[in-house]
């Protein structure tokens, strides 16, 4: 299972909109060219996707309402951390 972190710009975007949106992709250092804060969210997540992988078979094996209490002590674990928010999508199956 392999997590690809991308933002893309709307299609049929005007002229303006599109130079707007590439300019706040710079500015907040997540465009594709200049992404270090892409790659620093990257680096946060890798460390996810193994536990991601065992909840998720965990969760077809026993089903969701079985998994919740230890979904949600993972999520517990991981509030405090940067980039939580990602981690908790990249955790939730």
């Amino acid at each position: 299972m392999a997590h690809v972190i991308t933002i893309a710009l709307r299609a049929k975007l005007s002229k303006q909109d599109k130079h707007r949106a590439k300019t706040t992709l710079k500015i907040f250092n997540l465009d594709s060219k200049h992404g270090s804060l892409r790659r620093i969210r990257e680096n946060a997540i890798q460390g996810y996707l193994q536990t991601a992988e065992e909840l998720l078979q965990m969760v077809n094996e026993f089903g969701i309402e079985e998994c919740e209490s230890l979904i949600q002590k993972e999520l517990d674990e991981i509030i405090h951390l940067p980039f939580s928010t990602a981690i908790k999508h990249t955790l939730m199956p």
